[in-house]
């Protein structure tokens, strides 16, 4: 998370706003490990990372005369999740390496969905952020994260199925979110195939979403100031 921090500052002395921010870092069916922010892996880079550097970039993203767009990479498997385990987010007590991929990308799908209900709430507010948020799945795509996938390497003739794309079809709904104009004030939804799509059952809780949102914060906590906490944590 250091890092992160890092880097956001970076950008802030290179630029005075953000277009677009797509959150595509992601890792897929790794081992169990625990960062030094003691957070497990799968959740560090594919979740906590992208709301961290969301936080830090915000005020960039809304320096804008069009809304700043953010653009979080998700997938289909957060379909296949067992649940959320809030509390378990970092896989102390069971570790799964395919539930905490499939988790992580659930996680990600009910902090767009938070996310969205948060800006809406601060419209009364005149420091409100000038952004819109929306996920999506991208496809199975032929990428480095298959080499995660162990049956593959005894079914080679799977990753040459209709199945799976190119990283350039795979890119098709990351550009579409980002760049449409068809688009430009939606926000708050999940795309596959370049159009709307209803995400899993568990990803519109309202309870959970909201659990997630505040114990996110919290687990951020030491990265944020205390105007940026402050902000993300009144009550919705």
């Amino acid at each position: 998370m250091d890092s992160i921090v890092k880097f956001a500052k970076q950008i802030e002395k290179k630029f005075s706003k953000i277009d677009y921010l797509i959150c595509n870092g992601g890792v897929m069916f790794v081992p169990f490990n625990i960062s030094n922010d003691h957070f497990e892996q799968h959740m560090a880079i594919n979740y906590y990372g992208h709301c961290l550097l969301i936080a830090k970039l915000l005020t960039l993203l809304s320096a804008n005369v069009q809304p700043g767009r953010i653009i979080v990479v998700s997938s289909g498997a957060h379909h296949a999740s067992f649940g959320l385990r809030l509390h378990d987010l970092n896989s102390m007590k069971l570790y799964s390496t395919y539930h905490s991929y499939c988790q992580s990308k659930l996680c990600q799908i009910m902090f767009t969905y938070q996310f969205n209900r948060w800006l809406h709430y601060d419209r009364q507010s005149t420091n409100c952020p000038n952004v819109t948020i929306n996920c999506l799945h991208p496809g199975m795509c032929r990428t480095g994260l298959m080499n995660a996938f162990n049956f593959i390497r005894y079914i080679r003739f799977i990753r040459e199925s209709p199945l799976f794309r190119s990283a350039a079809e795979g890119a098709e709904t990351i550009l579409y979110t980002t760049l449409s104009g068809k688009i430009e004030t939606i926000s708050g939804e999940y795309f596959e195939d370049c159009h709307p799509q209803k995400s899993s059952q568990l990803s519109y809780d309202l309870i959970m979403q909201k659990q997630l949102w505040q114990q996110t914060w919290q687990d951020l906590r030491p990265w944020l100031t205390n105007d940026e906490l402050k902000q993300f944590l009144i009550k919705i």
